[in-house]
């Protein structure tokens, strides 16, 4: 039993790649900018990038249609996950 995206393995990998590509170049670059006393260098401003990016092009892709708007998970053919059980401190895992 197992759980499938609902998003397709396309579209999510457009949006990874697109992400991790832009990131990777503003951090390799080392793009820098000050605002008031406070100097950002590329990994600040590549951290920045990746969440507005990915959070961004997530929901342009929901406005368009092209990610249901829906859960992004869906039940493997509609049977309810089964629950996880807790760890036993003595190292017993067979629930």
């Amino acid at each position: 039993m197992g759980v499938k995206p609902s998003i397709s393995s396309e579209t999510m990998r457009g949006i990874n790649i697109m992400t991790a590509a832009i990131v990777m170049i503003i951090g390799i670059a080392n793009f820098q900018f000050a605002l008031s006393d406070v100097q950002f260098n590329g990994i600040a401003i590549g951290s920045i990038a990746v969440l507005v990016l990915y959070h961004g092009l997530k929901a342009i892709g929901r406005a368009t249609g092209a990610i249901p708007k829906t859960s992004s998970v869906v039940r493997d053919q509609g049977k309810p996950s089964e629950p996880l059980h807790p760890i036993q401190e003595d190292g017993d895992q067979n629930r």
